[in-house]
Parts: structure tokens; C-alpha cells; sequence
């Protein structure tokens, strides 16, 4: 009897809805929430996303029900750390909102997912996107 192979990683379902930004990075921009100026998909961004995308592969599950304002005080969830929006010229918005432990998407179809994160994982994706990605050229 032989060793069973290892499962391979499940593609999330909610992945699917995930902006391709790369396949057509003309037509996206994004925004952090806070700010007027809407930034082009440029390739600092791209690849930070990307990076986002496959840190939270295989950890996207749906949001529980009406979750909003249900946070205690002082809970990691209670305030995001960052948030920002990605456009596509269509019309399409996926709004993302990070909390120090969690990610929390909303497609342009309105599905809301999370994704658990460690500390240093979302403190690293909020540093690049407070510093780097929003640095004036």
C-alpha cells in the first residue's frame, strides 16, 4: 500500500471575482479611502496585490451576517488599519478593508469575505500601502 498524495490547495471560490488587474492593468486604478486622487494600476501595485491575493489564497471564507459595528471596544476588529478601493473603468469596485488580524473584501457584486492574517503579515501589507504605493512620484 502506498503513501496517498498530498490534497493539492483549493482555488477559493471567491478568488474568482478577484480584480485581474495584471491581465488588464490599463483599465484598473485604485484609491485609498481618505484620499480625492485616484491612482493608476501601476506595476508597484500589481505586484502588492498580487502579493495580498496569494497571502490569503485557501483563507477567503463569507463574512458572517450584518457584522458591521458588532465589534467590542478595543477588538482588532473594531477599526481598520487601512482600506482602499480598486476600479475598474466599467464600474466595477472592490473595496478592501485591513484590520491588524483580517481582511475583509467586498466584490462588485456585493459578496463580503474575510481572511484571517497574523500581525506582521497585515502591519507588512498596511506599510506598503501607507509608504511605497502611495509615495508622490
Amino acid at each position: 500500500m502506498g503513501t496517498a498524495a498530498a490534497p493539492s490547495p483549493q482555488r477559493s471560490p471567491a478568488l474568482s471575482r478577484w480584480p485581474p488587474l495584471n491581465a488588464e492593468p490599463l483599465r484598473w486604478s485604485w484609491q485609498a479611502d481618505g484620499e480625492t486622487a485616484v491612482r493608476p494600476s501601476t506595476p508597484a501595485f500589481q505586484a502588492w496585490l498580487a502579493a495580498v491575493q496569494v497571502g490569503t489564497q485557501g483563507r477567503w471564507k463569507p463574512a458572517p451576517p450584518d457584522t458591521a459595528g458588532t465589534a467590542t471596544p478595543g477588538s482588532p476588529l473594531e477599526t481598520p488599519v487601512a482600506t482602499w478601493q480598486v476600479r475598474r473603468d466599467d464600474g466595477q469596485v472592490h473595496r478592501f478593508m485591513l484590520f491588524p488580524l483580517q481582511l475583509r473584501w467586498t466584490s462588485p457584486d456585493g459578496k463580503v469575505q474575510v481572511a484571517e492574517l497574523d500581525a506582521a503579515t497585515a502591519a507588512q501589507w498596511r506599510q506598503a500601502l501607507t509608504t511605497r504605493l502611495q509615495a508622490k512620484p
